[in-house]
């Protein structure tokens, strides 16, 4: 577990890392040589009073804090407070170019299994051989073509195939 205080001193960004265990290994150079930031990795049981010291400065007008932040942090902010998406958290959402590939070729390749199911589908209307269906049993059906594709690992929820108004 850990808890990160992010801060600006003299224009440049400061990270003190509260650290479960301070016997990681860590590095406190920033992995980019040019960087300004600077690192502390301090203890995790110093977490709540850093806190109450930073929010207590003078220059410190409002704090950012995420949607999911423990109440025991939250009662010792006494400045106004933001609550969004941090800088870490709108970090993680961009995806970067291996990954938005990987995105690309899975959707390709979610299209043939789609594509394939609504071939066969037409194919058995067009033929007359068009078995009893259920929405359930065509979710399997479309679910065992999803199956067949290279990396696939199961679905991650279950195929909403039903509208109900």
């Amino acid at each position: 577990m850990s808890y990160a205080i992010l801060e600006t001193q003299n224009g440049n960004l400061r990270i003190r890392l509260f650290l479960w265990d301070k016997l990681r290994k860590l590095t406190e150079q920033p992995s980019d040589p040019e960087s300004t930031s600077k690192l502390n990795v301090e203890d995790y049981n110093t977490f709540i009073n850093a806190v109450i010291a930073t929010v207590n400065k003078r220059d410190v007008k409002k704090v950012w804090i995420p949607f999911q932040c423990n109440y025991a942090i939250y009662k010792v902010i006494t400045k106004e407070i933001y609550q969004g998406n941090t800088p870490a958290a709108l970090k993680k959402f961009q995806k970067n170019p291996t990954e938005q590939q990987g995105l690309r070729n899975a959707h390709k390749r979610d299209a043939v299994a789609l594509i394939t199911f609504a071939a066969r589908l037409e194919n058995q209307v067009k033929s007359g051989q068009f078995p009893v269906a259920t929405e359930l049993s065509a979710a399997n059906q479309l679910d065992s073509f999803r199956g067949r594709e290279i990396y696939n690992r199961g679905t991650s929820f279950p195929t909403l195939s039903a509208y109900w108004n």
